[in-house]
């Protein structure tokens, strides 16, 4: 750990109730420091210690803006989860999603664009909705979505023979979850008893 973590990390231990303070020249909290920084695991700590992620600094930057203009993809999952606002605008009105794109985060923006449910691209017709879904589960299955498919939701296997979604799942293993998607180890656990002495 740098300096900056080791004594973010004392003074969460030692002050937890001044988990929200900022400090006074830019306004951060200590999760605006581990979001600039990209701790993910000092930031879901601060989180579940009850740190809150909508908090603006001077420049009206949350914690979010931070993380996303810094490209920490991980610090905006957990920023996320815990119900960090993309709409918030700074003081210049930008939301995280226009300082990633501003930064070419693009995985980041992404990400953002997904939470805020905006998109650039026009909504489907309701008889697109079925090809759209089976094309999302290839992608998420690890294929492609680049292929295209024809009407009736059926992908074009490498022998040029039309195989529905339905069998192009069932050959593929089941997808393992993803290592975010458990709880995060704590980094302040208490400490263990020691084994009485002999």
């Amino acid at each position: 750990m740098d300096g900056d973590l080791s004594k973010l990390y004392l003074a969460v231990q030692q002050q937890s109730e001044r988990i929200n303070d900022a400090e006074p020249t830019k306004g951060w909290t200590a999760l605006h420091i581990t979001a600039a920084k990209g701790y993910d695991a000092m930031t879901r700590e601060l989180l579940a210690r009850g740190a809150d992620p909508n908090i603006a600094d001077k420049e009206g930057h949350t914690a979010l803006h931070l993380a996303a203009g810094a490209g920490h993809l991980q610090v905006v999952t957990d920023l996320l989860r815990r119900r960090a606002d993309p709409g918030i605008r700074d003081k210049d009105g930008r939301t995280p999603l226009d300082i990633a794109a501003a930064a070419d985060q693009p995985r980041v923006a992404a990400l953002l664009r997904e939470a805020a449910g905006t998109s650039f691209l026009p909504a489907p017709s309701p008889g697109e909705v079925p090809a759209m879904r089976a094309r999302l589960q290839v992608v998420l299955a690890g294929g492609s979505a680049h292929r295209r498919s024809p009407p009736g939701g059926q992908a074009r296997a490498k022998h040029s023979r039309w195989i529905p979604f339905d069998e192009v799942d069932a050959a593929r293993p089941a997808a393992r979850p993803l290592a975010h998607d458990f709880p995060p180890p704590t980094l302040f656990s208490p400490p263990r008893a020691r084994p009485p002495a002999r």
